[in-house]
């Protein structure tokens, strides 16, 4: 049955809206408005939801004065009219997002409305909540909540009240999915196998708050446990804390995060793959260095978590999230080194021997294209493809994927590389150490953030007897070397290299100099969070997929990690459109 809505290009399934993708009695999608005078002891509640599955839309009006409750209840079926009607009750949306028209006509129960709801803040989405019992999905929900501020007319019985902006509070929120069920569609519990205890804590406690304050308005919600703990809960409501807020007279909006992680935060959300830090996302709050301060102290901070963040970003704990310090301690704990024998070109190459590769062509676009992708280069040059993986610097990956700009332009602006120069020292004699690398604290250097042994983590990287030995210039000594030529760079590095092995000193044979413009993205504080909600954005079907150094900050690994996921989300795609095609839907 078609709808008004299949007029608009935004299907995202082959069958018109009045179809739902499951057939579960618990698939609902609704609105609650609230409009509040906290002086006037007024609230007006305004709910409507849709059940397609049994073609019922019920909606109500309810208002408490100073304690004392009046409600109007509504319901018809819904497929016989798909406007936004209840009998006395109207919704409409003159502008999406930030104005709607709610109506309610004189009717029996004495409440009538005529309201224009603002919204004053961005609309927040919420996680994604979901929920499994017994295998089977109960929960799997999409929410988004906005402040506002409501003017009109509202009456009940012999009162009324016009509605001044100024002094008129509204909060709002729409969701839509499966919905934990409950009666009366809900099967007879005494029918089904006894319900199992939850996995995780259950919650104890629950805060869900649109807000306004002066100009400044917005939302958040906590979720905690009976010791007043906030994680991840087993619960139709568990993300642990989120929020947004506006302030006028800025054009970002600010998201809420809590200030009190620790390392056992960072556990608990720790991600399951190491290169896939953003799933602990609710820990990227503060600097690695601010952690430090308010936890452990300075000390612990220059010797070992500095260091340890030198290495890992090429940059100081001053500009990373604790979340990389806390992400690099798990990768130390039971990780091995591995190194490419023959060198790290023999993938390319290997690569480069099995497809059509183009050499020094520039691509100017690329867009989907009947079903899959098309690459425009910047000769003009157009490449048709079943599907393309991008594989750049993220700022390339947006300049060239407009279709996709939406998504990641958020990350993008937010996210910088940092710049690195890498001095590659030999030596015609071998370290005393067998050691793989030093860790340097800025006090032992204020340019060079990590010397690696190369030669003791691979021996045929070097001649028998000799070293190969790499210095890295960080992010946050660099500013002080501006203007430096590569014979300054290897003067530093060579001097630093002879202090730290003094069987080396006299022995240097060949040297080189590669400087990074964009070495290494930088995880700010912020950056995993922006992170997450692109991943949550991205269309795994997608024909084209993203891979690059950007999806976690650990440059090469995460670069080829996730060009492993983009190439199982191609299968996959390839795959269920070849079974849509088979079985009569394609």
């Amino acid at each position: 049955m078609l709808t008004p809505y299949d007029e608009y290009p935004v299907h995202q399934a082959p069958q018109p809206f009045s179809y739902i993708p499951s057939t579960d009695y618990s698939w609902d999608e609704g609105y609650w408005f609230a409009v509040f005078n906290p002086e006037e002891k007024v609230f007006l509640g305004i709910g409507a939801r849709v059940n397609p599955n049994t073609d019922m839309f019920g909606g109500y009006a309810m208002i408490n004065v100073d304690g004392i409750q009046r409600t109007v209840r509504f319901s018809r079926t819904w497929r016989s009219n798909f406007e936004l009607d209840l009998g006395p009750l109207h919704i409409r949306f003159p502008e999406p997002m930030k104005k709607i028209a709610l109506t309610l006509d004189d009717n029996e129960s004495g409440i009538a409305f005529d309201l224009l709801w603002e919204g004053t803040s961005a609309a927040y989405q919420e996680d994604r909540q979901t929920v499994v019992h017994r295998g089977r999905r109960t929960t799997d929900q999409t929410r988004y909540s906005q402040a506002g501020r409501v003017h009109g007319s509202l009456s009940v019985g012999k009162l009324s009240w016009a509605l001044d902006p100024e002094k008129w509070v509204g909060g709002r929120d729409h969701s839509w999915g499966l919905y934990v069920e409950r009666a009366p569609l809900a099967p007879p519990a005494h029918l089904l196998p006894p319900r199992l205890a939850p996995k995780g804590k259950p919650r104890a406690l629950r805060v869900w708050t649109c807000f306004r304050t002066g100009p400044v308005s917005g939302f958040f919600h906590i979720h905690e446990d009976a010791d007043g703990e906030q994680g991840q809960l087993d619960d139709p409501f568990g993300a642990p804390f989120g929020g947004v807020f506006n302030v006028p007279g800025r054009d970002e909006v600010l998201h809420l995060a809590s200030g009190s992680h620790r390392i056992a935060d960072y556990l608990r959300y720790r991600p399951a793959d190491v290169l896939d830090v953003s799933t602990a996302w609710r820990a990227d709050t503060e600097t690695a260095q601010a952690y430090c301060a308010r936890r452990l102290d300075r000390e612990i901070f220059d010797v070992l978590v500095d260091p340890l963040i030198r290495t890992y970003t090429i940059n100081r704990g001053a500009n990373v999230s604790a979340l990389e310090w806390f992400s690099g301690l798990a990768n130390l704990a039971g990780q091995r080194m591995l190194a490419l024998r023959g060198g790290i070109e023999r993938f390319p190459a290997a690569l480069a021997a099995m497809l059509d590769v183009r050499l020094s062509t520039a691509v100017r676009e690329v867009r989907r294209h009947r079903g899959g992708a098309v690459v425009t280069t910047a000769t003009g040059e157009t490449i048709e493809a079943d599907a393309c993986v991008i594989a750049t610097p993220l700022p390339q990956a947006a300049d060239m994927a407009p279709e996709l700009a939406p998504v990641i332009g958020p990350l993008a602006a937010r996210m910088a590389y940092n710049r690195a120069v890498n001095v590659y020292l030999g030596y015609s004699r071998r370290t005393a150490t067998k050691a793989l690398g030093v860790l340097v604290p800025v006090a032992a250097h204020p340019h060079i953030g990590l010397v690696w042994l190369d030669h003791n983590k691979l021996a045929e990287t070097a001649p028998e007897g000799h070293s190969l030995i790499t210095c890295y210039f960080e992010e946050g000594g660099l500013d002080a070397l501006r203007g430096s030529d590569d014979a300054a760079f290897v003067d530093i590095a060579d001097r630093f290299v002879t202090r730290l092995f003094p069987e080396l000193g006299g022995s240097r044979e060949m040297v080189q100099v590669v400087r990074w413009d964009q070495a290494i993205p930088n995880p700010a504080p912020g950056v995993y969070t922006a992170i997450h909600r692109m991943k949550q954005q991205l269309d795994p079907a997608d024909p084209i997929q993203l891979a690059g150094d950007y999806f976690t900050c650990t440059g090469q690994n995460s670069a080829i990690h996730w060009g492993q996921v983009a190439a199982r989300n191609i299968i996959g795609y390839r795959d269920g459109r070849s079974h849509s095609r088979d079985d009569g839907h394609g």
